[in-house]
């Protein structure tokens, strides 16, 4: 895939195959998971050496105390 923002192009190779919307630098939402970047006016590249598709459980955490999401936000700035 080929963007043009602001900053100039951006180039993403992404897996149709691995089917998880994930990516780096922020680039997310294409059909796939992003492997690949690159930033030709910056000669940025950042490129995934490998792929994990094994499943982990979530695991709930013992500590910690349930909040709101408003109050979840404050926290964070």
């Amino acid at each position: 895939a080929v963007c043009t923002d602001s900053e100039g192009t951006i180039e993403a190779w992404y897996a149709a195959t691995l089917p998880a919307r994930m990516g780096v630098m922020s680039i997310t939402g294409l059909p796939g998971t992003v492997l690949q970047v690159y930033r030709p006016a910056t000669n940025y590249l950042t490129v995934a050496t490998s792929v994990h598709t094994k499943f982990l459980p979530i695991i709930m955490p013992q500590k910690g105390k349930w909040v709101t999401m408003e109050k979840y936000k404050a926290m964070r700035h």
